[in-house]
């Protein structure tokens, strides 16, 4: 990743979302139904995001996305699209309704320097616990 936003010279953003109390679909409403709503929350996703952009299932309820060429405000706001596309998709789809936490760590020319690929995926996962310890259903962007 890094190695690509420097080759590049194009910004970079690496998100890692969350779906909010998913263990409480799967419980409620049994496995099959909690597939049900993964799959319809990547298709979502896949749905929401611009043709060049990337999103893969991370395991269990977490999904990665990669923006390229975006400053971090419009990458953020791509990543709201997204995350707020998911409820409605559910919706009409009969599932059960889960909103979705995201953290993500924006990469530009100055940004990405020193940091491994590890180092960014960090960057984006505590984003994302800062989203949801201050109460889920939020996006938040790396310091």
């Amino acid at each position: 990743m890094r190695e690509s936003a420097e080759h590049t010279g194009q910004p970079l953003t690496v998100a890692i979302m969350d779906l909010d109390h998913f263990k409480q679909i799967n419980g409620a409403h049994g496995q099959q139904v909690g597939d049900q709503v993964l799959r319809a929350a990547a298709a979502a996703l896949r749905e929401a995001l611009r043709g060049d952009d990337f999103v893969t299932r991370l395991g269990g309820d977490e999904f990665g996305v990669l923006l390229t060429g975006l400053r971090d405000s419009d990458a953020a706001n791509v990543i709201e699209r997204a995350r707020h596309s998911m409820p409605d998709s559910l919706a009409k789809a009969d599932l059960p309704i889960v909103t979705a936490s995201v953290g993500f760590y924006g990469m530009d020319d100055v940004r990405v320097r020193g940091l491994s690929d590890t180092d960014i995926i960090a960057q984006a996962d505590a984003a994302l616990r800062r989203a949801k310890s201050a109460g889920r259903d939020q996006c938040v962007r790396a310091d």
